[in-house]
């Protein structure tokens, strides 16, 4: 009673109260435990709250307590008119869902539903991050690529980060960070390692204040290194990497 007062029938509530106090109750009742207590009314009276809790187990397997019912308002707004273009990914998509909103739609309409069966493969890599001996069992690769610029960005199960030529798959260049294997010998001890992906921050989407001169000294003493950068940006291997793993060390491209 106290606690479909308190919860009502809602099934997942109810368990965590009543189920405990049933199977205890159950095993109460075989043989080797009711006769020895030789009490009919309290026998009779156990069986009664147990058959009241399988009804109520019963009942709620019926009722959705979470459910939400309504419906949504209509929008006569055209697509365009209602998608916020900074939520929305053009020629390039810098961000693991498009852009930083997640919305893993592209503008792009060159591939549609009528031409998507004439689709070739035009290039194809090998990342050479490959297992060897001392690998863990499992080495997947579940990154999504980035393409920023002139450039499409990628990782390995290693978290080395690879920038690629959209139109030819050339190594434009690599990085290897050198994951740690945090003081184990090496990596076959490892339930996996997967690269999740990289983050791209284009320093010149943050400008700062121009009149702070401390600022304006640190944006000085850094221009050199700016400089060498051909796209002014800093590629992130997320540390999520570290679980990271190989499922393929191939890249298809298609174009149509």
């Amino acid at each position: 009673m106290w606690a479909l007062w308190e919860v009502g029938l809602d099934w997942w509530q109810l368990v965590p109260r009543v189920a405990i106090l049933c199977l205890i109750g159950i095993l109460l009742l075989l043989p080797w435990w009711r006769k020895p207590l030789r009490s009919k009314g309290g026998s009779l009276a156990l069986m009664v709250s147990i058959a009241a809790a399988v009804i109520v187990a019963i009942a709620s397997q019926f009722n959705d307590p979470g459910a939400i019912e309504g419906s949504l308002a209509t929008n006569n707004q055209s697509t365009s008119d209602s998608v916020n273009p900074a939520q929305v990914a053009g020629e390039d998509w810098p961000a693991y869902g498009g852009t930083n909103a997640g919305t893993h739609y592209s503008s792009l309409d060159q591939i549609t539903p009528e031409n998507i069966g004439e689709l070739e493969e035009v290039w194809r890599i090998q990342t050479g991050d490959k297992a060897g001996p001392n690998a863990p069992p499992e080495i997947t690769n579940q990154n999504t690529p980035l393409k920023v610029n002139d450039s499409l960005y990628i990782c390995t199960s290693h978290s080395r980060a690879m920038a690629l030529s959209p139109e030819t798959g050339e190594t434009l260049w690599a990085f290897d960070p050198e994951v740690s294997t945090m003081g184990a010998e090496d990596f076959s001890l490892w339930a996996h390692m997967t690269c999740r992906g990289l983050a791209y921050y284009d320093a010149a989407n943050y400008a700062t204040d121009t009149n702070d001169a401390a600022t304006d000294s640190t944006e000085e003493t850094n221009s050199d290194v700016a400089a060498s950068s051909a796209t002014a940006l800093s590629l992130i291997s997320s540390m999520t990497a570290i679980f990271s793993a190989w499922i393929s060390p191939s890249y298809p491209c298609c174009l149509v």
